[in-house]
C-alpha cells in the first residue's frame, strides 16, 4: 500500500528542506538532517549523501563520510574519490585512508581517482 507515502512533489520538498538543513548553522539541526537522509531509500540517501561531500562544510562531510562506512562499499569509494579535491586536510586524510584501504592506491585527486576507477572497476553480475 502506498497509503502515508509522499507524492512526488512532496517527496522533492522534503528532499530540499533535508539538503538545506545540512548546512544550517545549528549543529542539532545539522545532525537531524544527516539522520533524517539515511531514513530515505538508498537511492535518495546517496543523493543526498553526494550534495553533502559537494556542498557542506568540512564537518558534514567527515560525518557524511563516516556514515557511508555502513553502506554499499562502491558508493562509499566514489565518495571517498569526490571528497579529496572538497575538503580540508582532515577530510582529504579520511577519504584517502579510506580509497587506500579498499583499493591499495593513494591518489592526488579525484580526477586521477576516478580515471583509476573507470578502469578498473568491475561491473556486477547479470
Amino acid at each position: 500500500s502506498f497509503e502515508g507515502l509522499p507524492t512526488k512533489r512532496e517527496a522533492v520538498q522534503i528532499n530540499d528542506m533535508v539538503r538545506t538543513a545540512l548546512s544550517d548553522e545549528s549543529q542539532a539541526v545539522r545532525d537531524e538532517a544527516l539522520q533524517a537522509a539515511m531514513s530515505f531509500d538508498v537511492e535518495t540517501c546517496n543523493m543526498i549523501y553526494q550534495y553533502a561531500i559537494t556542498s557542506c562544510d568540512d564537518q558534514m562531510r567527515l560525518a557524511v563520510l563516516k556514515n557511508a562506512e555502513y553502506g554499499d562499499d562502491d558508493f562509499r569509494l566514489r565518495l571517498q574519490m569526490a571528497a579529496l579535491d572538497v575538503g580540508g586536510e582532515e577530510v582529504v586524510r579520511v577519504a584517502s585512508e579510506g580509497i587506500k584501504k579498499d583499493t591499495g592506491m593513494t591518489f592526488s585527486s579525484s580526477q586521477e581517482a576516478f580515471d583509476w576507477y573507470e578502469k578498473h572497476r568491475t561491473e556486477p553480475d547479470k
